[in-house]
């Protein structure tokens, strides 16, 4: 009975597109986000060591990690992509060489979330 009701909604549409062949070629990637998440997590430790006040550690990290790489990609093309290459939360594809969006290179990529690291502590 819930097999003929989820055909009837789904109907014939076709399987979810994945990204990937196989689990091995994910693996990159699944590497790339988490050391961003690390990466985003020792910021929010560095700012809140440097501003001790839980609402500026929110909203600074929320403008950091949310509203600049918004705001970056309504900016014209060229400086757009440069400003959006930076942010943390583009720079896992960049890592592993997989999007051609953004300009930094995987070992340009790999320099910045160095020095974000850097500037955290």
């Amino acid at each position: 009975m819930g097999a003929l009701e989820c055909h009837r909604i789904l109907g014939d549409r076709p399987r979810p597109f994945n990204p990937w062949k196989s689990v091995g070629d994910a693996i990159p990637s699944v590497v790339a986000t988490g050391v961003a998440v690390v990466v985003a997590a020792l910021i929010a430790l560095g700012l809140g060591l440097l501003l001790r006040s839980t609402t500026g550690i929110l909203v600074t990290l929320g403008a950091v990690l949310l509203a600049i790489p918004i705001c970056a990609h309504f900016l014209p093309s060229p400086p757009g992509e440069h400003v959006a290459s930076f942010m943390p939360s583009n720079l896992p594809p960049q890592l592993t060489g997989t999007n051609d969006a953004y300009v930094l290179s995987s070992i340009g990529a790999v320099l910045t979330m160095s020095s974000y690291f850097a500037l955290s502590r």
